[in-house]
């Protein structure tokens, strides 16, 4: 990631010049679902590196995921046995959603963390409380949680 944000920096300038070039408006829906879509795939690609022992391995798992992909996977009950539980996926997706929403509204110009800090202390105070223990409750303390898992545990 830290690769991809320097390439993007240094680079900067040249896609400043090829927009211009091209007449490409930042504002212009396409380019914006463009730009929403570009930053998916390197992030997306980004988790196959983190996830995989080394980047062979990683390229070989993403083209088995667009190669090997069936859609029927995703509902003959495949997924009800990875481990996960109802109420997993019901955290997944309420989190999925919550997230969806707020990009949303910060793409539609509304500032959502502004709006709150507008409330005063306490409500945000209160706000940022119960995300956080949410965050723990849901991450850490409910389920298998294994510390020594961590995530980047091979770097």
């Amino acid at each position: 990631n830290g690769v991809l944000i320097t390439l993007s920096l240094l680079l900067e300038p040249y896609f400043i010049r090829m927009k211009h070039g091209l007449k490409i408006q930042d504002n212009a829906l396409w380019y914006r679902i463009f730009s929403i879509l570009r930053t998916l795939v390197i992030v997306v690609i980004g988790r196959y590196i983190t996830r995989a022992f080394g980047v062979s391995e990683a390229w070989e798992m993403l083209v088995k995921t667009v190669t090997d992909f069936k859609i029927g996977t995703l509902f003959n009950g495949t997924l009800m046995t990875l481990g996960l539980t109802l109420s997993d996926y019901l955290v997944i997706l309420l989190g999925t959603g919550l997230i969806f929403f707020i990009e949303l509204f910060e793409e539609m110009g509304i500032r959502i963390t502004e709006k709150i800090e507008e409330k005063g202390f306490l409500p945000t105070l209160l706000l940022t409380c119960s995300a956080l223990f949410l965050l723990v409750y849901f991450g850490i303390y409910r389920g298998d949680y294994i510390a020594s898992e961590f995530i980047y545990k091979q770097f």
